[in-house]
């Protein structure tokens, strides 16, 4: 195997991983910075089951992609693009919501 597709391989796997990791974190509502966005700010059980589902649809996705990646460039394509968003979605939020003010006892 080409070393990119192997590289390739093992990043789409370390993200089904952390993807994994992050839903048996909100599964269990241990706040993990890194596994949760916002780890500081509380949260209802029910958000944490929705992102923990969410999350574990996204690891499926990766490990599927990382199977075979070379038959799986839409796939991939389209994770990234997803990624891609997602990211832009959290810096928008991050710098249009004034967290401190819905939560002022939290740093």
């Amino acid at each position: 195997m080409k070393r990119a597709v192997l590289i390739l391989k093992w990043s789409l796997y370390s993200g089904g991983i952390y993807f994994f990791l992050i839903s048996a974190a909100h599964i269990l509502g241990e706040k993990i910075p890194g596994l949760y966005i916002y780890y500081n700010i509380p949260s209802y059980e029910y958000q944490d089951k929705i992102i923990a589902f969410l999350s574990l649809g996204w690891s499926i996705f990766f490990i599927h992609a990382a199977g075979n990646p070379l038959k799986n460039m839409a796939l991939i394509r389209s994770l990234l693009l997803a990624c891609g968003t997602a990211i832009c979605g959290l810096i928008f939020i991050n710098l249009s919501t004034p967290f401190n003010d819905f939560y002022p006892h939290v740093s």
